[in-house]
């Protein structure tokens, strides 16, 4: 059961009468992407205060070990207005379609699913860090495609959510990496 609906976005995208809604594919996959984090396995979110113990001239070469219920939507549309407006308490009002795209962070850091908009460029760093990057490139790879982004503003962000649990440091040249994964917070699984 939980994997029904796994394709349903793709389905809306590719079926006739919603053409006149573009935006449903993505609302469909900020559903389902909140769907996939409130089943993924428990993970603590980093305390803090450990990036206060990593020697400044090592920040660039962290590499993070990301919450397994984060996901990231992309969406060339507002479609993170259109989901809130049609959830819970959401008031319905008018879209301007043309406003924008908005990019989604989806992560259960506790016990609610926590549906958040990132930063601009933001989706591009946290892609980056999730494939393995380390916090300098990652933040090269967010650069390039604008010079407006916030590199500390998405690192507070992204603390904030809860969505690192670790962390490792890339070793030197010499080195392939070092062996020590840091994880100053209690890992649960279930």
């Amino acid at each position: 059961l939980l994997d029904y609906g796994m394709g349903f976005a793709e389905f809306i995208a590719e079926f006739e009468p919603a053409a006149p809604l573009p935006y449903l594919p993505d609302v469909a996959r900020i559903e389902r992407a909140w769907t996939k984090a409130y089943h993924a396995r428990e993970a603590s979110p980093l305390d803090p205060g450990v990036f206060a113990e990593i020697p400044g001239d090592r920040i660039a070469d962290l590499r993070f070990a990301i919450h397994p219920s984060l996901r990231i939507v992309q969406s060339q549309f507002p479609a993170l207005t259109i989901w809130r407006m049609n959830v819970a308490d959401g008031v319905p009002s008018a879209v301007d379609l043309e406003s924008g795209g908005e990019d989604v962070l989806v992560v259960r850091p506790a016990a609610d699913v926590e549906v958040r908009s990132i930063p601009p460029r933001g989706a591009t760093f946290l892609s980056a860090l999730t494939s393995g990057k380390t916090l300098g490139e990652a933040a090269k790879s967010a650069m390039s495609d604008a010079g407006n982004f916030d590199l500390s503003g998405n690192i507070a962000a992204l603390i904030g959510a809860g969505v690192f649990v670790g962390y490792s440091i890339a070793a030197d040249a010499a080195q392939t990496e070092e062996s020590v994964v840091r994880t100053w917070a209690k890992r649960d699984s279930i």
